[in-house]
């Protein structure tokens, strides 16, 4: 292959300096097929292409990708807010005998609660070999009689291994683990055949438990969030915190790069406070209590992106 490439528009050769200068800084790489570039320079999709691997890549306008990024945090606060009503209806639902669908689905959601998994889809993981929640397998579960874990292969490819602590939640994947077929969580109905959970199983009952417009994808930003929060919440008063040092055990815990997990999944104002106070991050916050189903550092962050919403209202 060699080391220069042209742009054409139909049949014409682009020859304008502005809108090669434009096309180039896009950084598509030129071993992707069909290539395709946005004429508008102000596009939400600024260009798409093939890669090695048969997948489509898309490549998004930096204000679009901004905008973006920061509505992944909307509704934190709201979500936050309902984890009780949710975690109530989890705990209610994996104390039930039977093995139906409402007890697989609440072991999902737990496990999503307490191990930072992402929900996984059959397209993606058929696509891509790799594994979320709902698309892990039985042979991805090591039993030894005391501890249970599950090794995987997680998004970007990368190896993932999550030891389950929740007693509830290791009796129920034993029981699963007994049922026939691959897939990990499943229900067997009236019909007597196995089946898979799925995402859309998975997000329809998070929106009934918790009445608004929730998804799995909430689970994950908020518990790196909180993460973030407790290493500032033990953070020494005598000592500057870093943002790396605050993110660092949050990428550990997600499986994720401290670049992605800075960008994409810890608050905003969290990277403020540490920016802006390094000393304080908190600004004198105490420790709170815990309350009933929100732990002791969900409660601290409530209050504090609270805080954060306000001050950002009045100053609006």
């Amino acid at each position: 292959m060699g080391r220069y490439w042209a742009y054409f528009d139909g049949d014409e050769r682009v020859t304008d300096r502005d809108t090669i200068e434009r096309l180039n800084s896009i950084a598509l790489p030129p071993a992707y097929a069909n290539a395709w570039f946005c004429k508008d320079p102000d596009g939400h999709l600024q260009a798409t292409g093939i890669d090695a691997r048969g997948r489509k890549q898309y490549r998004y306008h930096r204000l679009f990708r901004e905008q973006r990024e920061c509505s992944k945090f909307n509704g934190i606060i709201e979500f936050g807010q309902a984890l009780p009503k949710i975690r109530r209806e989890v705990d209610r639902d994996l104390r039930k005998r039977e093995l139906n669908k409402e007890k697989v689905v609440a072991g999902v959601i737990r496990l999503l609660d307490d191990d930072y998994l992402r929900v996984g889809n059959r397209e993606y993981t058929r696509k891509n070999k790799s594994f979320g929640a709902t698309t892990l397998l039985s042979r991805q579960v090591q039993d030894n009689g005391g501890k249970v874990k599950m090794r995987f292969r997680g998004k970007s490819g990368i190896e993932q291994e999550v030891t389950i602590t929740d007693r509830t939640l290791r009796r129920l994947v034993r029981q699963l683990q007994e049922l026939p077929g691959q897939a990990l969580f499943q229900y067997v109905n009236g019909d007597g055949n196995p089946h898979p959970i799925t995402s859309g199983d998975v997000n329809n009952y998070i929106r009934d438990a918790s009445g608004g417009e929730f998804t799995a994808k909430h689970f994950r930003t908020w518990g790196a969030s909180v993460l973030a929060f407790e290493q500032l919440m033990n953070h020494a008063e005598t000592k500057r915190i870093s943002v790396e040092t605050m993110v660092e055990p949050v990428a550990e815990a997600l499986g994720n790069t401290v670049a992605i997990s800075r960008k994409a999944y810890v608050h905003p104002a969290l990277i403020d406070a540490v920016k802006q106070r390094p000393r304080d991050p908190l600004n004198g916050i105490e420790r709170p209590r815990a309350r009933k189903w929100l732990s002791d550092c969900e409660v601290g962050l409530l209050q504090f992106l609270t805080k954060c919403s306000k001050r950002k209202k009045t100053a609006a």
